[in-house]
């Protein structure tokens, strides 16, 4: 949904905060996200996975823009 609005998703360096801040925020990461994530109602897509050898047609696939998810190079 956020790519098909065209919506901007954004985040927040934690370092400089302090770690009240920090530990509300991981609180709510593991009340909120991690059950979505153990569930499988949320996660990534992958579009493709190339060995490290096939480096370059990974690399060309991400520049001409044909791929919809994660590209991914394994040893």
């Amino acid at each position: 949904p956020i790519k098909l609005k065209r919506l901007t998703f954004t985040g927040s360096p934690l370092r400089s905060r302090p770690s009240t801040f920090k530990s509300r925020v991981a609180a709510d990461l593991a009340k909120r996200v991690w059950p979505l994530l153990s569930k499988g109602d949320m996660g990534t897509h992958t579009h493709s996975v190339f060995s490290f050898e096939k480096a370059a047609a990974a690399h060309q696939m991400m520049e001409d823009g044909a791929h919809r998810g994660k590209i991914i190079l394994t040893p």
